[in-house]
């Protein structure tokens, strides 16, 4: 079971972490330098898409961090997940309602 999160969803994290966001969970699949600004080729003898990625990007220079780590942090299970439980879903409902969501427009 692949959990985690990269890429665009760990920027959008990182803004709601600036805004002041409690982040529960598990700690994201990338840190603050990653690759990105993929590119897709397809290989002549097999047809095969091949995706790379053409930049470095470091969303905080000198931020050496391997992810982004919750502030309560939520063990996963494989069992959780086929009894379909949802441990993180489950800690978020139980917080007072003022407390689980932002009104994005007022941050925009």
């Amino acid at each position: 079971m692949v959990h985690y999160t990269d890429s665009s969803a760990f920027i959008y994290t990182r803004d709601f972490k600036r805004i002041g966001a409690t982040l529960i969970g598990t700690p994201t699949g990338q840190g603050y330098t990653s690759y990105g600004e993929c590119k897709l080729y397809t290989l002549p003898n097999s047809n095969m898409l091949l995706q790379y990625s053409t930049k470095l990007i470091q969303l905080d220079p000198g931020n050496n961090n391997i992810a982004m780590f919750p502030d309560i942090n939520i063990p996963t299970s494989f069992q959780d997940y086929k009894k379909g439980i949802d441990r993180t879903l489950n800690i978020i409902l139980k917080r007072p309602a003022d407390t689980r969501c932002y009104e994005l427009d007022s941050f925009l």
